[in-house]
């Protein structure tokens, strides 16, 4: 019953985070950012680049934060090097192909506001988990 609520809840929040019209990518980060730390705190079983970042996480002791930020950073440039290959250098500007500057920024924000939230609140949230 908890599990079923948590994917619901972090459902909602990720789908309005991607959807959110009008709001900035610091706007859309957060609330990805708060998907993304909601569904990852009782320990379900993680999208595929979370799951490597949690790895990396606990293999090197650095924070999930700083981990998920490397991996969506390294996806970025492997869908660059995809995208060069298959149209040119020509293809390369930022924006103009399968990468935008929104993808980017958000690659860069969404894992530091999970650190930030797992540094402010985790605790916390981690325990009433348990509780339930």
């Amino acid at each position: 019953k908890r599990v079923g609520i948590l994917v619901i809840a972090t459902v909602i929040v990720v789908v309005l985070g991607a959807s959110f019209e009008g709001g900035d990518i610091l706007e859309r980060s957060i609330i990805i950012g708060i998907g993304v730390f909601i569904y990852l705190r009782p320990k379900l079983v993680p999208m595929p680049a979370e799951g490597l970042a949690a790895a990396i996480s606990e293999v090197s002791q650095k924070p999930f934060g700083n981990c998920k930020t490397l991996v969506d950073v390294s996806l970025i440039v492997i869908a660059l090097v995809i995208q060069v290959i298959s149209d040119g250098f020509g293809s390369l500007w930022i924006g103009k192909g399968i990468v935008g500057i929104g993808t980017i920024l958000a690659a860069i924000f969404v894992g530091q506001i999970v650190k930030l939230l797992s540094k402010l609140i985790g605790k916390p949230v981690d325990k009433l988990l348990s509780k339930i």
